[in-house]
């Protein structure tokens, strides 16, 4: 079938050189005159026959289809699509304006249906109470089983607690009783009077928040120095005016050297 489907294929010029594994036939030495061997036809039939035998054989239709003269490749160009524009048509439907007129209902009425009464009454039944039931029921029957379980540990822990209790009171009660024998009437007299003549020391000086060494050295500086001014024009031991007032120069020296003299 190869073979016959080669010779149907136009034949090369004598000039160009042929490159096969088949061996070469006589038809190599006819002329160029008559190229085509059948008809267009034919050779799309016998081409589509073979590629309905074995698909992979594509080869020949687009042989068939070039010797019949159709394009091998079909572009978009080739039948352009015609491109209407949308608003003509938009335009001719909105010139005009189509009021919808809407309809007045009556109200729907509803009527109520009379029914009879049941002859008993139908009672739903929950059950979101009982579980709080059951959970209260269940723990007070809990508790029971732990009380008759561990009854002697919790009474033997009782009695520790107790105990522990009972001396913690005695001992601040004897501690008490012994602080009061050590008490002394004249010592706390005496500790109390000095505690109420201490003088207050003051936590600022001149407005300014100073430690406690510091106010107290410049508060002595303070009462020297009063002291200094007070002692000024007098005399250290007797603490008189060594210049009475009004007293000229001739009166200090007759009063000075006369009792140094003397």
């Amino acid at each position: 079938m190869l073979m016959n489907s080669r010779y149907l294929l136009p034949l090369r010029a004598n000039g160009l050189r042929f490159f096969s594994s088949f061996p070469k036939s006589s038809f190599a030495a006819v002329k160029t005159n008559n190229p085509m061997i059948f008809d267009p036809s034919e050779t799309e039939k016998i081409c589509a026959e073979i590629s309905s035998v074995n698909s992979r054989l594509q080869n020949l239709q687009l042989t068939a289809q070039y010797l019949a003269g159709r394009p091998l490749l079909k572009l978009p160009t080739i039948n352009p699509k015609t491109v209407v524009c949308p608003t003509t048509q938009i335009i001719e439907v909105k010139r005009f304006i189509v009021e919808q007129p809407k309809e007045v209902k009556e109200p729907e009425v509803v009527k109520k249906q009379i029914k009879e009464p049941l002859s008993h009454a139908i009672v739903k039944k929950h059950a979101i109470r009982m579980i709080v039931l059951r959970r209260r029921k269940m723990k007070k029957h809990q508790l029971k089983k732990l009380w008759q379980r561990m009854y002697l540990k919790f009474r033997a822990n009782r009695q520790a607690r107790e105990k522990k209790k009972e001396y913690e009171f005695r001992g601040k009660l004897a501690a008490k009783v012994a602080d009061a024998r050590k008490f002394s009437a004249q010592k706390y007299v005496e500790d109390y009077l000095n505690d109420y003549h201490t003088p207050l020391l003051p936590k600022t000086y001149k407005g300014k928040r100073l430690p406690e060494w510091l106010i107290k050295e410049l508060l002595e500086q303070d009462k020297e120095h009063v002291k200094e001014t007070a002692l000024r024009g007098k005399e250290l031991t007797t603490a008189q005016d060594i210049v009475k007032p009004g007293e000229s120069v001739k009166d200090f020296i007759a009063r000075t050297w006369n009792k140094t003299s003397n």
